[in-house]
């Protein structure tokens, strides 16, 4: 069965239940401790995590809960809504063969549970800290502390776009706790002994994850844990970090253990879009884990500026596949926010452009030959292009995203001091076509 096959099965499987169902409601769990604020899958608005309350089985998360059984939309999911109604496979069928490929039958299941039961998650995603080298264009002040302190000093950007200005402000919420005293965490612990017995993958993201302690602690209990080294055990991290740290995370890891490194495009192009990144350094890193034995993949959070020099990323990773066969993945979610660099503002050249990607990612693909891309990484790629396509900005919307992306990438070079001109000579006449 295709991957489209069996997603059209779980669409038809949500529908006798309810036109609103999703699981991930129940089994799916993330968080960060750093700022105290989870949400239910990462398309859904956060909620504070409070030292009195589970972090899981919310009152609000239960009220939706029982909503999706009534065949309510709720508004917190309304970016899976809006996919689905230009006919594109929204993330709660997409990300359900998390929980359907474990346990076929945990649909019905679920749905056989009452709204106010309390769950532990299947799947849980979590940060320590939002610590982090990293300055990446598309990231925000809650999510790394490089980009809290450049805003600190600097000040806020300006943005035409409230949802655009919102990621690159102080509102708060960057970081309730300090890395050395966080009573999240203390609660975390506690709490993770129990929610470990119903775990099948835990993720840890950042921040940079191996810039914190906690990591390898997990890690390290992980791999001791009598019982549970089925769990699946997955590592964010921009692979920027001390060959120390990348020795200390290969020796920790089980062998169910998969590293996800982060990188959007190939260069100087990516080294401008994830400010802080060295592609030689990331490359070897690469090359380390993957002739230790440790599973990769490579993940990437595509954008507008993904487009010009994507074709060298997928070079390398068709590279790295057929010299270390079955070790080596790639998964391309769209960025859809902030919207001034999402691919939603190209224009009729750049999407031909994709097009092209598409195409080559798709005469590179076999489900028989482990050395190319199998169809699910295809598919993922093809939803990229598909939302690109039927999804574009117009009119105001496009107007002000595209003026908000030349005064992004010229505050981002006078505060950096980098250049986005030589880094993106491809694209000097959009950089004009915007300002007019």
């Amino acid at each position: 069965m295709t991957p489209v096959e069996y997603y059209k099965q779980l669409r038809q499987e949500y529908d006798e239940i309810s036109p609103s169902f999703c699981v991930l409601k129940w089994h799916h769990l993330e968080m960060h401790l750093g700022s105290a604020v989870a949400h239910s899958c990462f398309h859904c608005p956060q909620y504070d995590l409070s030292l009195d309350e589970d972090f899981h089985n919310t009152k609000q998360k239960k009220a939706v809960r029982q909503e999706m059984l009534d065949g309510v939309k709720s508004d917190e999911c309304s970016y899976c809504w809006k996919q689905e109604e230009i006919g594109i496979t929204s993330p709660r069928i997409t990300l359900a063969p998390v929980y359907t490929l474990k346990d076929a039958s945990i649909i019905q299941s679920t749905a056989k549970m009452k709204s106010d039961e309390d769950v532990f998650p299947k799947y849980l995603e979590m940060s320590f800290s939002n610590t982090c080298q990293f300055k990446c264009s598309y990231c925000s002040t809650q999510n790394s502390s490089s980009w809290f302190e450049e805003i600190k000093k600097h000040g806020p950007l300006d943005m035409l776009s409230l949802d655009n200005a919102g990621n690159y402000t102080l509102n708060g919420k960057e970081e309730r706790y300090s890395d050395n005293d966080n009573p999240m965490v203390d609660k975390f612990w506690k709490w993770f002994k129990k929610a470990i017995t119903h775990l099948h993958t835990l993720r840890v993201t950042g921040g940079e994850p191996l810039l914190n302690e906690n990591t390898f602690k997990l890690a390290k209990f992980l791999k001791n844990h009598p019982c549970r080294d089925d769990i699946a055990f997955h590592v964010n991290s921009n692979l920027c970090v001390s060959d120390r740290r990348i020795d200390r995370l290969i020796d920790c890891l089980h062998t169910n253990s998969i590293v996800y490194a982060s990188i959007d495009s190939w260069g100087p192009q990516a080294e401008w879009i994830r400010h802080g990144l060295n592609n030689d350094q990331f490359e070897r890193n690469i090359e380390k884990l993957l002739s230790s034995g440790v599973k990769v993949g490579i993940m990437v959070t595509f954008c507008l500026l993904s487009i010009p020099n994507f074709h060298e990323l997928i070079a390398f990773v068709l590279k790295m596949k057929k010299k270390y066969p079955w070790m080596l993945t790639i998964d391309t979610p769209m960025m859809s926010d902030p919207k001034h660099l999402s691919a939603l503002i190209l224009d009729d050249i750049m999407l031909d452009n994709l097009q092209d990607l598409v195409y080559y990612v798709q005469t590179n693909t076999s489900d028989t030959d482990i050395c190319m891309f199998n169809s699910g990484e295809s598919t993922k790629f093809e939803r990229v292009y598909d939302w690109c396509k039927t999804s574009r900005f117009t009119g105001e919307e496009l107007k002000r995203n595209r003026i908000d992306f030349v005064n992004f990438i010229d505050e981002h070079d006078r505060r950096r001091n980098t250049n986005w001109h030589t880094a993106f000579p491809e694209l000097e006449y959009f950089y004009k076509e915007c300002k007019q």
